[in-house]
């Protein structure tokens, strides 16, 4: 089981950030385009090499942060490996709301999403151990 996501708006991506000025621009961006979709796409592979993919979107809406808040945040570890700069289960908590879809969809990986490519695979979860 494999999965990524990546933060989309107003037609422009916003992929994990390469340093911290990139982490700010995309911070300052997602807060000024208030509402933004957070898409997390998931492979399931069988030992055979049969895969089944499903992508999941949630909508997300940035509240205003305050340029002290942002720099602080900036100086720690947390934006580091993740879509948009942000993780909405950490820091970001406290500005940013799930307007539609599941909260899991916007961390990484919907439990529901799981199922259902197990229930897609028609496969017993031993066939997935090694």
């Amino acid at each position: 089981l494999a999965a990524d996501t990546l933060v989309y708006g107003e037609q422009c991506f916003f992929p994990k950030p390469k340093d911290v000025l990139d982490a700010h621009e995309m911070l300052m961006k997602l807060q000024e385009m208030k509402e933004h979709d957070v898409w997390t796409g998931a492979c399931l592979f069988a030992p055979d090499g049969r895969k089944w993919t499903r992508a999941d979107c949630a909508r997300v809406e940035f509240s205003p942060i305050p340029v002290e808040e942002v720099e602080k945040y900036l100086a720690g570890e947390e934006w580091k490996d993740k879509a948009g700069a942000y993780a909405i289960q950490g820091w970001a908590e406290k500005y940013a709301s799930l307007r539609s879809g599941e909260l899991d969809t916007v961390i990484g990986l919907a439990g529901i999403t799981v199922l259902d490519l197990f229930r897609q695979a028609a496969l017993p979860n031993q066939a997935f151990r090694r």
